[in-house]
């Protein structure tokens, strides 16, 4: 899941937008739980 690796870059037309909104989201996701998981390493 790491390896995301943006996919589906090439998305048609219109919906580029919406497919760049969804990467964003996703890199926000996978930053919560990184940072999640490295506090639980922590304690």
């Amino acid at each position: 899941m790491a390896t995301a690796g943006g996919g589906g870059g090439t998305v048609k037309g219109t919906s580029s937008r919406e497919g760049t909104a969804k990467s964003i989201v996703t890199e926000q996701t996978s930053q919560a739980v990184q940072s999640t998981s490295n506090l639980l390493h922590l304690m």
